[in-house]
């Protein structure tokens, strides 16, 4: 399988728990729900840690971002609040295609939100704009030249 055919697997997925921050400019998953459960330690003392992901994570990291949603367009210089209620548009929308217009991706879903992203050339290159993580195996990638990757 090519790595665009393992980009475009999740195709026809939903889309939930869109968010901002944590280490990501932007991350969103998709496909149906699994836990993951981690032991950890908190004071010295054992517990778990559970947190719900989906089948596949997109991740954006080093890159510019549109929110593109009706007839409106936020980018990621956009204000916080204006970008989660943006992010939450695509809540529940099933993805429709990921479609390579390099150096740009867009990721276009089916009740008309779509998510672009493209590089920024102050980063360089090597930039790895996002990454798509399916559950179980490595991660793809694609860096601000277009070069799809495994992470």
């Amino acid at each position: 399988m090519t790595l665009w055919a393992r980009v475009r697997e999740p195709r026809g997925r939903y889309c939930w728990q869109p968010s901002l921050g944590e280490g990501a400019l932007l991350s969103l998953e998709l496909g149906p729900p699994h836990l993951e459960v981690a032991q950890a330690r908190r004071g010295g003392e054992p517990c778990r840690e559970v947190s719900v992901r989906g089948t596949w994570q997109l991740v954006l990291h080093e890159c510019a971002f549109a929110l593109c949603t009706g007839d409106s367009e936020l980018s990621e210089r956009a204000g916080l609040a204006e970008l989660e209620a943006a992010a939450q548009v695509l809540e529940g929308q099933a993805l429709l295609e990921v479609i390579d217009e390099a150096p740009v991706t867009r990721f276009v879903f089916d009740l008309g939100g779509e998510l672009r992203v493209e590089p920024v050339p102050e980063l360089g290159p090597g930039a790895l704009q996002w990454v798509l993580d399916r559950r179980g195996e490595r991660a793809v990638g694609r860096r601000a030249d277009g070069v799809l990757v495994l992470v």
